[in-house]
């Protein structure tokens, strides 16, 4: 009660402060230079941060939702389900403060690896045993390389298309995110259920290893590209 109370009161506080808000009209972007769609979605970088979105966050919401219930069936208590989670916040979100810096100074691409690669590394943490210890730095773990992939992969979807394609492009983007996002909602409570916590653990490696691909390849494409003759 007390959270969704908490909740309340932090949106009352955002409606004010957003109310007195006064910005100038927004600036239509012509639509006379937008490509077709088709042709966007072609677009190798395109692709894999789709994916890379779509995945991280996907494992993301995939775990998670499982997770307090594989802590209690280990015999572990609400107060350390709440601790884990509250951690995982933390890796989630406080990262965004070095995430920026580095995406500036080495690239999207390097950063989206890093993210799945420590997505990958979360598995392997869940895998070497299931008391609190394990919990806490595994899901640790996977807030911050949820972060470190999804803002790679956000920045360099920005790259990919032109002011007057950005809604649609967007637009695609978030569905494709989102769909997934809500079929591993769906899908952690029966896979925990049917198969168990390590099973759901690793049915996501097989999309983490496909992003991770995809993003390596389009890096040495644009390596390639790069490369003088």
């Amino acid at each position: 009660m007390g959270s969704y109370l908490a909740q309340a009161a932090l949106s009352l506080m955002a409606l004010t402060l957003i109310s007195q808000v006064r910005l100038k009209p927004p600036t239509i972007a012509s639509t006379g230079d937008a490509r077709p769609l088709r042709q966007l979605l072609r677009q190798s970088a395109l692709q894999a941060s789709m994916l890379g979105s779509a995945t991280a966050y996907a494992v993301l919401i995939m775990v998670m939702t499982a997770t307090p219930l594989a802590m209690q069936g280990c015999g572990l208590s609400g107060d350390s389900v709440a601790t884990v989670i509250q951690w995982h916040v933390v890796g989630m979100f406080a990262t965004s403060f070095f995430t920026a810096p580095l995406i500036k100074r080495f690239g999207a691409l390097p950063i989206m690896q890093m993210g799945m690669l420590l997505l990958l590394g979360h598995v392997a943490v869940t895998l070497l045993g299931s008391a609190f210890l394990h919990f806490l730095s595994g899901r640790l773990v996977l807030g911050v390389g949820w972060n470190l992939s999804f803002i790679g992969d956000t920045a360099l979807l920005t790259q990919t298309y032109r002011p007057a394609e950005q809604l649609k492009v967007q637009a695609v983007n978030e569905y494709a995110v989102f769909g997934l996002v809500a079929l591993s909602t769906l899908s952690a409570g029966w896979l925990y259920e049917r198969f168990g916590w390590v099973a759901l653990n690793m049915a996501v490696v097989p999309l983490l290893v496909v992003a991770l691909l995809s993003i390596s390849i389009m890096g040495r494409r644009m390596h390639l590209l790069e490369k003088p003759g």
